[in-house]
Parts: structure tokens; C-alpha cells; sequence
């Protein structure tokens, strides 16, 4: 029932009860007749109540009256039931799942981006753990030594040391190479499209049925891939040029490491050799838990592999707004999805300050909205503002 109507309701009950208390008065003030005499004053009574027609009489009693306020609002959002989206890194969006309107679950994937910031920390986390791998192993052949008693063996253990190092090396130039191998053949088939467009948007522009903003946009595209094109073949050089090195050093540590094992025997053993390798892990683990650290702040993790990172939803809730699509630059600073959980909401209303006293925390509301005009939905008040606007 809105406002008004019940203010009628009101006021129509407040007029019914002062005719019944009219009535009353006016049967018990009236002279007894013959009539009553034979037949009794209640039955009198109850015929001339029974004059009004459609009225049922009651005794009024005191008590407390409706108090209400009327007021309009707006609904909106819990802050902490709304988050907007973005990404820890910039990259390229290579994914977007989705629309405005549809439900998601805490955790879903949103999106997925690409990002060479977070495929070099990867990079540098392997690398990091063959150097760990190493070391341990280093560690491992010093401590057996000591127990034994043998003889000194450091020289050929550094040999050891560096010939892995060096293999290690290796495999990290040639995983890089073939990253940088998969980068181009992608950059290279975007360059196609984005060449095919940037054709197109010429002709288009030509006959005057794209404006020259467009045909700009579509060249600024493909000079950007042109040039993620050129940074991959530069990466592959680079990467070709790190195999040359690493197999050059291998076959270098390799020729030390057999001429130390000939050589150096017989000498005591010096336990600065077993305090460095103990160095080199914790050194090792140093580097891990910064690869690690970075990849966490990037927002992937140590398990994942190549340049991807998933976008998820931190909160279940209705997807209310999308500003992103496949081949888009992400950035920090700009929201991909807002995401709001609409099971609690907010009625935010205006009070004027003449009854500003009268509302209260807890209190009962009653709320109506044009898109359900026969309902009612039932609230209370949950706070107060300590600030007062003049204006409303």
C-alpha cells in the first residue's frame, strides 16, 4: 500500500469512528418511548444503529496513531559487494569471456592476457631453480668429502660446478629461442590481418565510406605489430647468439673439468670449499623467492607456464559493466569488468531536516518501486548521515 492511499485509509477510519461515537451518544441521549418500554431500549438501540448501513460499531479506545514519512530515493550498490576488475600487469588481452548481465562465481576466468614482463619472470624463476639444482649437488659431493676424509677436490668440483652452470646455460638460450620463435610466428600472423585491414580501410576511405579517424586507427595497428614483429626477430638473434655463447662455454668447462679430475689429487681438504657451496644455495634460494615474489605480484604463478595470465572474479555477483576485447592493450589503470553482488542493496533517501528526529537506526521501511508497482519490499533503516545538505 503506498503513502497516500494509506493516509486515506486513515483519515476515512477517523471519520467512520467519529459518526459510530455520534451515534452511541445519540442512542444513549434519547428519551425512552412506549415502544422501548414494551420491546426493551437494546433492541431501539440496535435498530437505529443498524440505520448506517455497511458500518460495524466499536468502542474507541486511546492509543498511539501511525507516524509516517514519506520520501523518495535511489538504489545502489554495498561498497564491498562491487569491485572493479584490472589487471596487475599491461599485456594483451587474448581472451574475454562474458557480457553485461551474465551471473559469475568467485574465481571464474574473465580474461586472459599476454605480457612479456610476466613470461621474463618465469624465465628468471627456472633459471634460478637449475642454479639451486646445482649447487645442491655441489653441496652434496663437498660433504661427502668431509665425512670421508679424502683428499681436497675443490678445483674439480668448481669445475663440475661451472660445466652445469654452463649446460644450464644452454637449455635456457634454447628454451628462449623457441619462445621467441612461437612470438614471431603469432606477431607475424597478426601482422597479416592487421596489413589485410589497414588494405581494406584504404579502399573504404578512398570511396569515402570510413572516415580518415578509422583508416588511422587501422595503420596505427599495424605499424604497432609491425614493430612486435621487428622485437621478435631482434629476441631470436639475441637468442641465437646465447646458444653460440653457451655451447662454447660448455665445451670449455667440460675440457676444464676433465684436465682438473687428472690433475688434482693428494691435496687436504679445505673447508672453505664445503662454506661455499653452503653460499651458493642460499644464494640460489634468494633468487628463487625473488622470481617467486615478482611472478605473485604480477599476478601469476610459479606453476604456470609461457606469458598468459588468467583475469578472475574475486566475488560471486552480475557482471554490470565490460570494457575490454580480444587484441585490446590491458593496463593497470583501466577496468577490463565490474562485477556486483545485487543479493543486498542499498536505498539511499533524502529526509528532510524537520523530521530528521523522528527517524531513527532499526526502524521498519516500507519500499515501493515503479518497476514492481504491486509489490512491497520491507527494509530498515541501517544509517544515518552525520551531514546535513541544506539543499535537500
Amino acid at each position: 500500500m503506498k503513502f497516500k492511499t494509506f493516509i486515506m485509509v486513515l483519515i476515512t477510519a477517523m471519520i467512520t469512528a467519529g459518526l459510530t461515537y455520534y451515534q452511541m451518544r445519540k442512542s444513549i441521549s434519547a428519551p425512552i418511548t412506549a415502544a422501548e418500554t414494551a420491546t426493551g431500549g437494546e433492541a431501539s438501540a440496535k435498530t437505529e444503529g443498524m440505520q448506517i448501513a455497511g458500518l460495524k460499531t466499536a468502542f474507541a479506545v486511546i492509543g498511539r496513531g501511525w507516524s509516517t514519512i514519506s520520501a523518495t530515493g535511489k538504489v545502489t550498490v554495498l561498497p564491498d559487494r562491487m569491485v572493479k576488475i584490472t589487471p596487475r600487469i599491461a599485456g594483451k588481452v587474448v581472451s574475454a569471456h562474458g557480457t553485461v548481465g551474465d551471473m559469475v562465481s568467485r574465481g571464474q576466468v574473465l580474461a586472459v592476457i599476454s605480457s612479456m614482463e610476466l613470461a621474463e619472470a618465469r624465465s628468471s624463476y627456472s633459471h634460478a631453480r637449475t642454479k639451486l639444482k646445482a649447487a645442491e649437488s655441489s653441496y652434496e659431493r663437498e660433504l661427502q668429502i668431509v665425512n670421508l676424509g679424502a683428499n681436497s677436490m675443490r678445483p674439480v668440483e668448481e669445475a663440475r660446478t661451472e660445466n652445469l652452470s654452463a649446460q644450464g646455460d644452454l637449455s635456457d638460450a634454447r628454451s628462449d629461442l623457441a619462445q621467441a620463435k612461437s612470438d614471431l610466428l603469432r606477431d607475424e600472423s597478426e601482422l597479416m590481418q592487421c596489413r589485410a585491414r589497414l588494405e581494406r580501410a584504404k579502399e573504404l576511405f578512398a570511396s569515402k565510406i570510413i572516415s580518415k579517424h578509422d583508416m588511422e586507427t587501422a595503420d596505427f595497428e599495424y605499424k604497432r605489430d609491425l614493430a612486435l614483429v621487428e622485437r621478435a626477430k631482434a629476441k631470436i638473434g639475441q637468442a641465437e647468439s646465447r646458444i653460440e655463447s653457451a655451447k662454447s662455454k660448455t665445451e670449455i668447462s667440460s675440457q676444464y673439468l676433465t684436465r682438473e679430475e687428472k690433475v688434482y689429487k693428494g691435496r687436504v681438504l679445505d673447508m672453505r670449499s664445503l662454506q661455499t657451496a653452503k653460499n651458493e644455495i642460499a644464494s640460489a634460494n634468494i633468487e628463487i623467492q625473488a622470481a617467486l615474489d615478482r611472478i605473485k605480484l604480477l599476478g601469476g604463478s610459479a606453476s604456470g607456464i609461457g606469458d598468459t595470465i588468467r583475469i578472475v572474479s574475486p566475488i560471486s555477483g552480475r557482471i554490470i559493466s565490460r570494457n575490454t576485447n580480444i587484441g585490446e592493450m590491458a593496463s593497470p589503470d583501466n577496468a577490463l569488468f565490474t562485477v556486483a553482488n545485487l543479493d543486498q542493496v542499498w536505498i539511499e533517501t533524502d529526509v528532510y531536516e524537520k523530521d530528521l528526529a523522528r527517524v531513527q537506526k532499526g526502524q521498519i521501511v516500507e519500499i515501493l518501486v515503479d518497476t514492481y508497482p504491486n509489490r512491497t519490499f520491507n527494509g530498515h533503516v541501517d544509517s544515518i548521515s552525520d551531514l546535513l545538505n541544506t539543499d535537500s
